[in-house]
């Protein structure tokens, strides 16, 4: 059975726990490589101390490389995939190692610029570099040693259908609190909707909390079935682009859309043109956000037509499909590619 490896970051909900089972689905035999030895500390201080010491420091992150050389030194692989922020940090010469035990090597780059600080990957020589920002894809364009291609991440679990029991009139957050995300929950707030929060760290939140301790509700990271759950029942759930993004479409979209959720967010092209026939709301201001708020929460009916083209979008956007055009570009290269004719 042909192997597949995965490296980067191994926690729950994460793109490689999920995509992992997406490849495992597909009859390969597949593995995620932690890239820190503390995969069970995702949200520990723990965890932020080692990645800071791992950032700023070549002695850690060479500490670190040895450990994947070692471990991929024991097998040969079909692809071995670099995801963020693994591909942002690490060496050109792991990528020939790991070229040397892999038909395909490639980065998978998740983020904007501002998020990506080392940008390693742009002279790493990766069969492809695949990237879920076009408009970072295109700033970057001519610069790269490997041949570039946008690709979102997908929906890992798409539901046959939505709720169709009443949901409730909350408002969703969940994750980090950026300063922007907390101004715009401070916004709904003052329009008189309700908001929950779901987040490993809700300190930002404290004051507001005391402002309307009613409106507000905050709790802990919830995952897998029971983030499901949240999501299905919620009036919407909140998603907010990180401002160092050109033109993504973050995680958050395909997670809330593939459950039956109403997703509202912001974007530039690549969102209006996966919701161009709708199935989200999208705005690009906060007065814009709170009135569609009030607008679907008097219009039931409305949120349900939302919900239901968004399963549609969902199930045109699976990590299946992504896999699959992942494999095409790999091989469809291979065959156009002298290097190639001698080893298959």
């Amino acid at each position: 059975m042909k192997k597949i490896l995965l490296i980067g970051r191994k926690y729950e909900d994460g793109l490689e726990s999920n995509f992992l089972q997406t490849v495992l689905k597909a009859n390969f035999d597949c593995e995620i490589l932690e890239m820190f030895p503390f995969k069970n500390l995702a949200n520990s201080r723990i965890l932020r101390f080692f990645f800071k010491l791992f950032a700023n420091t070549k002695t850690i992150r060479a500490i670190v490389e040895k450990r994947i050389y070692s471990h991929i030194s024991l097998s040969k692989y079909e692809l071995i995939i670099f995801f963020t922020p693994a591909a942002d940090y690490f060496s050109a010469k792991l990528v020939n190692a790991c070229k040397s035990k892999s038909r395909f090597v490639i980065a998978w780059i998740l983020d904007g610029p501002m998020t990506l600080p080392n940008t390693n990957f742009v002279d790493c020589d990766y069969d492809s570099i695949f990237l879920s920002d076009r408009g970072y894809l295109e700033n970057l364009r001519g610069l790269t040693r490997a041949e570039m291609y946008p690709l979102s991440e997908g929906c890992r679990n798409i539901y046959n259908s939505i709720d169709d029991g009443a949901s409730n009139d909350k408002v969703v957050h969940f994750g980090t609190l950026y300063t922007t995300r907390v101004i715009q929950i401070e916004e709904i707030l003052k329009s008189g909707l309700d908001v929950d929060v779901y987040s490993g760290d809700y300190k930002p939140l404290l004051e507001l909390k005391e402002k309307y301790p009613t409106s507000l509700q905050l709790n802990g990271p919830v995952f897998g079935i029971t983030r499901d759950r949240v999501v299905r029942k919620a009036l919407c759930v909140l998603n907010l682009q990180h401002p160092s993004s050109i033109d993504i479409i973050n995680y958050r979209v395909f997670e809330v859309i593939g459950c039956g959720g109403l997703i509202a967010t912001n974007g530039g092209s690549a969102v209006r043109r996966i919701f161009e026939g709708g199935g989200a709301i999208i705005f690009q201001t906060n007065e814009e956000l709170i009135k569609e708020l009030k607008f679907v929460l008097v219009n039931p009916e409305i949120a349900r037509e939302h919900r239901k083209k968004a399963l549609q979008i969902a199930s045109e956007n699976s990590l299946e499909s992504r896999l699959k055009e992942i494999l095409t570009i790999l091989h469809s290269n291979k065959a156009k590619d002298t290097r190639y004719a001698t080893n298959g």
